[in-house]
């Protein structure tokens, strides 16, 4: 949410320093100094610092590295005591600040000389606020914070407050004058960032506001019960004080910047020099950053190698017959269990059953002549015959076994996996093409396929793990069991560029998801090396090449 409100008055942002010890006030022709925030360090005498005093403030070192300023006034003199020394080019702007800031300290509304007059009444109100800070001496953060919003309650100033120390991004925590109010705590946080610019501003909700840009702050005064909202805050960046009044004083709203300037040095902010700051914390930053980098990048890390991957059986049998056939029927489909012995088909060879009644009909040809040679006493004749019926008796068992196998059997038992099909009934089957693949048990493997850079680190025995598309959140281990090899089949099927491939078993035994055919991708570990040499070896590899390419070098 971003702030842009019609009632909104911004107070040019400059740099404090930190570790504000004391302020002090002298009214005109009387001795007594009146303390109104912090105490006087031993060493530091602003009384004698202020004999010279004349028009302009004037600044000294006292006490080592301690800083008094003495400001001027109609009515006096004020005088700031901070215990760091800051750099002398902060000095005209710390002095213009401090005259802007010594107004109001006084209840009277007394003015620095030369300044431009400010509002009497403001100064008043913020005046008793003031000193009931200095009452508290030197406390922790925050109850001093607690002692402002209960100060501004109760001097008038609005009824009810909340104050919150602004880093140069976010802030601490919320401290409200009224505890209810704590359970808006997020909402008025996000209030106090969203209002934050490029300068300190001051900005004025009102609860009936339906403007889109003020809406949620709007709603958060009808939330806490209250017309208007007034926000102190600093600016983007930079640290301070961001101030929230609920029900403020209209008449002391025009000095709520001092007060806020005048918490964040009481508090020891450091808003001095936050772009500096910014640049040395980034710088600082930075180094760490880098060193850990170095040191994360030399660590040694696993080889892991990706390739994809195809799983088939880790073994099968194939039904297959030595003969040209035509298929009849298919009694099995993929994925049936089987036994051995089964059928799984049955073909019809007619060539074959031609050379069988053929050789039936030779049969009975060669009987009648031994027995027509056997009643003429013709013994070689009979000899003869007899040995030719014997030579088509083996050749008719022959056409026997082989019609037989016809009725394709089982040759073990297991799951089918892949069958002919018996979508075209009666087409011809050549000799040794596959009638069936069985798989005769759970074990599955993967085929995995590697790029010609990473096939040489690939060895038998290395472990990995391969996860399949469809079998969402589940990988299953397995052994490399070969070297790369050039894949024979992509070799045969004439592709321009051959399959570097490594069969690999998987160490578990699938369950139901698991099938052959299913394709992903593959992890081996393929040993350890540095993580800057791990993730850059294809890099260094490509310039390797171009560089023995193209200039001949060999590094």
């Amino acid at each position: 949410m971003r702030i842009n409100s019609a009632r909104s008055r911004c107070n040019q942002g400059s740099g404090m320093p930190t570790n504000l010890a004391a302020i002090a006030h002298c009214p005109a022709g009387s001795e007594q100094l009146r303390l109104v925030l912090g105490e006087l360090p031993a060493d530091v005498d602003l009384a004698a610092l202020a004999a010279d005093l004349k028009e302009k403030p004037i600044l000294k070192r006292s006490g080592g590295d301690r800083l008094a300023v003495i400001v001027p006034l109609q009515d006096g003199w004020a005088g700031w005591v901070f215990d760091v020394m800051p750099p002398v080019t902060e000095l005209p702007r710390l002095v213009e600040k401090l005259i802007s800031l010594s107004a109001g300290l006084t209840g009277n509304g007394a003015q620095p000389l030369g300044a431009a007059p400010t509002s009497g009444e403001g100064a008043a109100l913020l005046a008793p606020v003031i000193h009931d800070l200095a009452a508290h001496g030197r406390i922790k953060r925050k109850a001093l914070l607690q002692a402002l919003v209960d100060a501004i309650v109760v001097h008038g100033l609005a009824q009810a407050a909340v104050v919150r120390i602004c880093r140069e991004k976010g802030g601490g925590a919320i401290v409200a004058s009224d505890q209810a109010l704590l359970s808006h705590a997020d909402e008025i946080g996000r209030l106090f960032e969203a209002s934050r610019g490029t300068e300190a501003c001051q900005i004025d909700i009102r609860a009936n506001s339906h403007d889109m840009d003020t809406l949620e702050a709007a709603l958060l005064a009808e939330a806490v019960g209250a017309e208007t909202l007034t926000l102190q805050v600093p600016a983007r960046g930079v640290g301070g004080v961001a101030l929230l009044f609920i029900g403020a004083a209209p008449e002391a709203m025009a000095q709520t910047h001092l007060l806020a300037e005048l918490a964040a040095l009481a508090l020891g902010l450091d808003i001095g020099e936050p772009e500096k700051r910014h640049v040395r914390l980034f710088k600082a930053g930075l180094a760490v950053a880098i060193a850990g980098l170095v040191v994360f990048m030399c660590l040694p890390i696993p080889l892991t190698i990706t390739a994809p991957a195809l799983s088939e059986p880790d073994t099968a049998v194939i039904a297959a017959l030595p003969f040209d056939s035509f298929l009849q029927s298919v009694t099995v489909d993929v994925g049936d269990r089987v036994t051995e012995g089964e059928q799984l088909a049955k073909l019809t060879a007619p060539d074959l059953e031609a050379q069988q009644l053929q050789g039936k009909l030779q049969l009975s040809v060669q009987q009648i002549a031994a027995s027509a040679a056997l009643a003429q006493n013709d013994y070689g004749a009979y000899k003869l015959a007899r040995q030719r019926i014997e030579t088509i008796r083996a050749q008719v068992r022959q056409f026997d076994d082989q019609l037989e196998q016809l009725n394709v059997a089982a040759p073990a038992a297991g799951t089918v996996i892949r069958t002919i099909g018996s979508e075209a009934l009666g087409r011809f089957v050549a000799t040794g093409q596959e009638i069936a693949i069985i798989q005769p048990d759970a074990r599955y493997a993967v085929r995995l396929v590697f790029s010609r850079m990473d096939a040489p680190l690939i060895k038998a025995g290395q472990g990995g793990e391969v996860f399949f598309r469809g079998l969402n959140g589940r990988s299953y281990p397995f052994t490399v069991l070969t070297p790369a090899f050039v894949d024979d089949a992509s070799d045969a099927s004439g592709d321009d560029e051959q399959q570097l491939v490594a069969r690999a078993s998987i160490t578990v035994e699938g369950e139901g998801d698991l099938m052959a055919g299913l394709s992903g991708f593959a992890r081996v570990e393929a040993g350890s090396g540095i993580r800057i040499v791990v993730l850059s070896r294809y890099l260094v590899e490509y310039l390797r090449m171009t560089a023995w390419s193209y200039l001949g070098l060999r590094f």
